[in-house]
């Protein structure tokens, strides 16, 4: 990817932003198992929007405390930098609204965007179809909850729209194998051209998702970007360049969204089956960028960035002679970054501690050892 075909971005891949980020951005997804019961005065607070009940429990299904209204925020104004051929100003931010305005913003249905107010409506079907189970008895509970909460969290026209197209049958497909297939059927695709600013702000769109989906990681992928483009800034690489490696940098840890938390976030030491599962983002990484067309490279810079000289990395096992200059950096970078940021659980080593580590990385034949002392003097002039 050599010109502006690179800035060519397919259809799917910006789908499936869309989906990740409607799963993962937000935060306030119910748990695949929630609690059997959350307690009488949680209860207490249906009425008001606050809570889901379904089938005689109480979950979180619509929970707004701070945490909530802080990550609507954020989320609305991140998927502003997707470029949607219609309007979607307020719709994640409205999306837990309820049509008589006991939601977060008191806003009445009248005032909802209606791509909000059908999302509001599907999210809770998705949750009781996760809940009890895709079958007969949950699909006539789903139409009875939304019966029930007529015209009090959701509003009527949405109601009528979604029975008069909505069967069992359908209901039933998504819990099966092949509801990601479906989808591709029913959703027309198209390519189109991206510009770079456009380009980048998909990039970043997709490391805020990751990043968000743990606090462990903070703000990881935002900061190899950045840093893996300074570096090749530093390296004399050309503007086109820079901008691939940014890219990478952004998405390379993109396959940890198919990685469960209790795994990113596990405060001890990972057991071999649990750190198997973790390797398998670089691997994931790989298959989600290969379905963007012209991204090869940008494909292997960014999936290949655990991969050790002496052919001991992963996912491919790849040797030195097999792993180019670009892939170099953005395996040093990312340890770097790893080592220099903050999290909950560790501060951040200094720019020494750091570089003594990569060189000691360097000398067991695992990293570059020329990057590494490159490393060492391009951040040395920030620290």
């Amino acid at each position: 990817m050599k010109d502006k075909k690179a800035l060519l971005i397919l259809i799917p891949f910006l789908l499936f932003v869309i989906i990740v980020g409607a799963l993962a951005i937000v935060g306030d997804r119910i748990p695949d198992n929630p609690p059997e019961t959350v307690g009488n005065t949680a209860g207490n607070l249906n009425n008001s929007g606050y809570f889901c009940e379904y089938d005689g429990t109480v979950y979180f299904a619509n929970a707004y405390d701070s945490n909530t209204l802080y990550s609507m925020d954020p989320s609305e104004q991140n998927i502003k930098k997707l470029p949607f051929y219609t309007d979607v100003t307020n719709v994640i931010l409205y999306h837990h609204e309820n049509a008589d305005g006991t939601g977060p913003f008191r806003k009445k249905w009248e005032e909802i965007p209606l791509f909000a107010r059908i999302i509001h409506l599907c999210d809770t079907i998705d949750i009781i179809g996760n809940t009890g189970g895709y079958d007969q008895q949950n699909w006539e509970q789903a139409k009875a909850y939304l019966v029930k909460y007529e015209n009090t969290i959701f509003d009527a026209e949405c109601v009528k729209a979604f029975l008069e197209v909505f069967s069992e049958e359908k209901f039933a497909d998504m819990g099966g194998e092949e509801l990601e297939k479906r989808l591709w059927e029913k959703v027309p695709r198209k390519k189109q051209f991206c510009d770079e600013k456009t380009c980048k702000d998909l990039a970043d769109f997709f490391a805020q998702i990751v990043d968000y989906k743990s606090e462990f990681t903070g703000m990881h992928s935002i900061g190899v970007a950045k840093k893996a483009a300074a570096l090749a800034e530093h390296l004399g690489y050309d503007r086109l360049d820079i901008q691939k490696i940014y890219l990478a940098g952004a998405l390379h840890d993109i396959g940890k969204m198919a990685i469960g938390n209790e795994i990113l976030e596990k405060p001890g030491r990972l057991t071999d089956e649990e750190f198997s599962k973790m390797k398998n983002h670089a691997g994931y990484t790989y298959m989600i960028l290969s379905e963007v067309e012209d991204f090869e490279e940008i494909r292997d810079w960014a999936a290949l960035h655990h991969e050790k000289l002496d052919g001991s990395g992963y996912p491919f096992g790849k040797t030195a002679e097999e792993l180019n200059e670009p892939e170099r950096i953005l395996a040093c970078v990312d340890i770097y970054q790893a080592l220099t940021e903050d999290r909950p659980y560790k501060k951040g080593m200094t720019h020494e501690q750091a570089c003594g580590i990569l060189e000691d990385m360097a000398q067991k034949g695992w990293i570059d050892a020329k990057i590494t002392g490159q490393v060492r003097e391009c951040f040395g002039e920030i620290h």
